[in-house]
């Protein structure tokens, strides 16, 4: 219902103070509820938080048979920075499901687990535009930090702007991360393109 609807978005809204008790009892709540709304609502609440209390229930969410958790669970891994999701969003971009595929893809800079690079490097070869173009977008989010106004030793978030576990590289080392991946795309690239072609021949 709309008022419902308003709520959840509410709920949603709040959810970045992770310090206040009184909302992570609503969050709590909502997870409670048999309704998928409430649910769902919950569990992108939870990656929001950015809080580690949540991080169990993303994983198990990101496997339930329900389509509509399942895509709220990879959302939530990427709005959490849920580094522990990085497996299942390596294994879901290469999923049936189309739009799975494109979040877990576009969650992957902020996961930044082992194999996240190259999974992304992976995709942005792949014969999907959509795919390539969602690729190629998160390996820019991936070296995309700024670094103006924080020292080598500082952590940030992209995002937000705020202090995380995140390596600040200097432009150069940016810049040179960037060629490097791009290399390795327009090499595969053309490696398939290489391969279509000597199949045709034969």
């Amino acid at each position: 219902t709309q008022p419902d609807i308003i709520r959840c978005r509410a709920l949603e809204s709040l959810s970045f103070d992770n310090s206040d008790s009184r909302i992570i009892a609503l969050i709590e709540q909502a997870y409670k509820e048999k309704d998928l709304q409430w649910k769902s609502t919950a569990i992108f609440s939870m990656g929001r938080s950015h809080s580690s209390k949540w991080t169990k229930t993303i994983l198990k969410e990101m496997k339930s048979k329900t389509r509509r958790l399942r895509i709220q669970a990879v959302i939530a891994a990427r709005e959490g920075y849920v580094k522990e999701a990085t497996p299942l969003l390596i294994q879901y971009t290469q999923d049936t499901d189309k739009e799975i595929r494109l979040i877990a893809i576009s969650a992957l800079p902020f996961a930044r687990g082992e194999g996240a690079i190259e999974a992304l490097e992976a995709a942005a070869a792949d014969d999907d535009l959509a795919v390539v173009e969602t690729a190629e977008k998160a390996i820019d989010d991936y070296f995309g930090l700024e670094d103006e106004e924080f020292s080598d030793t500082d952590r940030v978030d992209v995002r937000l702007g705020k202090v995380s576990d995140i390596e600040i590289l200097d432009s150069a080392k940016i810049q040179e991360r960037i060629a490097n991946a791009a290399s390795k795309i327009a090499e595969k690239k053309e490696a398939k393109k290489k391969k279509s072609e000597d199949d045709e021949d034969e």
